[in-house]
């Protein structure tokens, strides 16, 4: 049972990887510093999310929105940067998931092109994506808003 136990936080935590996947020292479970990890943080430097939903999201994000909000570049808020994302997080996640599904403006000129700029993404992968990103900057709560 203890074993059991073990395995469990080891997953949860990043210290196993699941078949085929390569295993990452790298890491780093939260809090994380306010502007985010130093380096392109990819999702294998992250632990795995709590829900499959979110799981699923970690592999679409690393795929598709990594160049940009895995770094920052492009005016892009970087995934683990509380900083960047607190006053979009307030905004809820209904709105941050229709920012990314139909993108959007911001006032400084910045641009979050519709569907990460990838028009094969569906809607339920943009929201599995936005759901990993918010719950790694600062918004836990809210990416688990709403799922089972």
């Amino acid at each position: 049972m203890r074993a059991r136990i073990a395995a469990a936080v080891l997953i949860a935590w990043g210290g196993l990887t699941a078949p085929g996947e390569t295993h990452s020292a790298e890491r780093v479970p939260p809090p994380y510093p306010d502007r985010g990890l130093k380096g392109t943080v990819s999702a294998k430097r992250l632990p795995v999310p709590p829900h499959p939903k979110l799981v699923e999201g970690g592999q679409i994000w690393d795929q598709n929105c990594r160049i940009c909000h895995g770094s920052g570049n492009f005016g892009a808020p970087k995934i683990t940067g509380s900083r960047f994302w607190g006053k979009r997080v307030t905004k809820g996640i209904t709105t941050l998931i229709s920012h990314a599904q139909n993108g959007f403006e911001t006032s400084l000129g910045g641009l979050m092109p519709a569907r990460g700029g990838n028009d094969e993404l569906t809607d339920a992968e943009v929201e599995a994506a936005v759901r990993f990103m918010v719950f790694h900057s600062g918004g836990a709560e809210i990416a688990l808003d709403g799922l089972d």
